[in-house]
């Protein structure tokens, strides 16, 4: 007797180990709410079972608490695999799994009342069946989740079946079976201390395998830039340099010129291609300061070396401001971000004659004041299809559009760290191939 008491005390004890354990990882958001509740139960229930060597009645009273706890453990499956697995099936589908369930409780319950079992035998396998079907949907979720945390879920609820079928054996008077039943139950005990203990491997073998996607990610996009974009500016660059050393009478000056000039673009835009990427780079490692920085007298700095570049080029640029100086939280990245949008807006646009107007407005959103910054042109546009996805780095596109997402992807870095957004709307409403409007948000600061 003194043995299992002392059995029971440590159980007890790692109970409430583990149910520390699942609320502190909670705070950390590691763990859904019902399996902190399950780990909770757990422990009181083991408290109160502890004091049946004391007065019997406790047994019950550490059987309902049991239960309780494997029903909670059992929800809290269920509901992760509503929202994991069929988080987009109808509401009818959610209820009939849950009724399935419960319907097949039922009948087993009454099955086991026409063969006149015992009470204490129908309500732990009724509990068997419940857990029995809980396995097969901890099968499903760690099919998709592949996770430690999930593996050990799944031989809770084994051992938690384990435990209770040993258990209605020994009720039968069959040897050994109260043994294996404590065997099973230390079992689970230990697997859900595991559980809990199991977050922090769990969130840092995620953590790492983030990072190396993120790295192979990386690699891709860089080799995919180096092999199609420098390498059609290479390409470029030489046809023109061939045309040049080749003697041809019919090439005049003029002619000469542009082909210099064709050159000159092309190795423009490998240099501003390469400074792209090595910026996008340096984002990622760095950790920035921002200040109160004056915006339009930024703008204009950029906009004059724009015009100072095409100046070959028949380019309006218009700009419209509330006020001749505005101040944002931010740095000198303002002018990464100008550069590349305006760069983007000359670069892909046919037209002879370049329009583009910059509009700077005051906007609110939830008590909160913004800039509000539109950069339109009459550019070739942006279908409906890539004006979510031309801000993501890995951005597949065309040989007309490529380039742009680099650009894209680098404004969109920098505005993130400046708490700003940017998105990209039709200049005319249904119709992309009248070019675009690129609207920046960006927290203000009154001076």
């Amino acid at each position: 007797m003194l043995e299992e008491i002392y059995l029971d005390l440590i159980l007890a004890v790692i109970s409430l180990i583990t149910a520390s354990l699942f609320v502190f990882m909670y705070n950390k958001r590691a763990y859904p709410k019902l399996w902190i509740v399950t780990a909770i139960t757990l422990a009181i229930g083991s408290f109160v079972f502890l004091f049946r060597h004391i007065d019997q009645d406790y047994r019950i009273f550490g059987n309902i608490f049991y239960l309780l706890t494997t029903l909670f453990l059992g929800f809290s499956i269920i509901f992760e695999y509503f929202q994991k697995i069929i988080s987009n099936e109808k509401i009818k589908s959610k209820l009939y799994l849950i009724l399935s369930i419960l319907i097949s409780n039922f009948l087993i319950i009454i099955i086991l009342g026409i063969f006149q079992v015992s009470l204490i035998n129908v309500i732990q396998i009724s509990v068997m069946f419940f857990l029995f079907l809980i396995a097969f949907i901890m099968i499903r979720l760690y099919n998709k989740e592949k996770s430690i945390t999930h593996i050990l879920m799944l031989f809770t609820v084994i051992f938690s079946f384990l435990t209770l079928f040993f258990s209605v054996l020994h009720n039968y008077n069959l040897e050994l079976c109260w043994e294996f039943a404590y065997i099973m139950k230390v079992m689970l005990y230990a697997t859900l201390l595991l559980t809990a203990t199991s977050a922090p491997i769990e969130n840092r073998r995620k953590e790492i395998e983030k990072r190396f996607w993120e790295s192979f990610s990386r690699a891709e996009f860089y080799k995919d830039v180096f092999i199609h974009d420098i390498n059609n500016m290479l390409q470029i660059i030489l046809s023109a340099i061939q045309i040049l050393l080749i003697k041809n009478p019919n090439l005049n000056k003029e002619r000469e010129q542009d082909y210099l000039k064709m050159i000159k673009n092309q190795v423009y835009r490998g240099s501003k291609l390469i400074e792209n990427l090595r910026m996008l780079s340096y984002l990622e490692k760095k950790e920035f300061f921002l200040k109160n920085l004056e915006i339009v007298s930024k703008l204009k700095y950029v906009l004059n070396q724009i015009r100072d570049y095409y100046k070959d080029k028949n380019i309006d640029i218009q700009i419209e401001t509330y006020a001749k100086s505005i101040y944002i939280h931010a740095n000198e990245l303002i002018k990464e971000v100008f550069h590349n949008l305006l760069t983007n807006a000359i670069e892909h646009n046919d037209n002879k004659e370049i329009f583009i107007s910059v509009r700077i407005k005051r906007a609110q959103q939830i008590n909160q004041n913004f800039l509000r910054i539109e950069i339109e042109d009459n550019g070739k546009g942006i279908e409906d299809s890539r004006k979510k996805s031309i801000f993501s780095r890995a951005f597949k596109i065309d040989n007309d559009l490529r380039g742009l997402g680099l650009g894209l992807s680098l404004v969109n870095k920098i505005l993130n760290i400046f708490n700003g957004k940017i998105w990209v709307e039709d200049r005319v409403e249904g119709d992309y191939s009248q070019g675009s409007k690129f609207i920046m948000l960006i927290p203000q600061i009154e001076k």
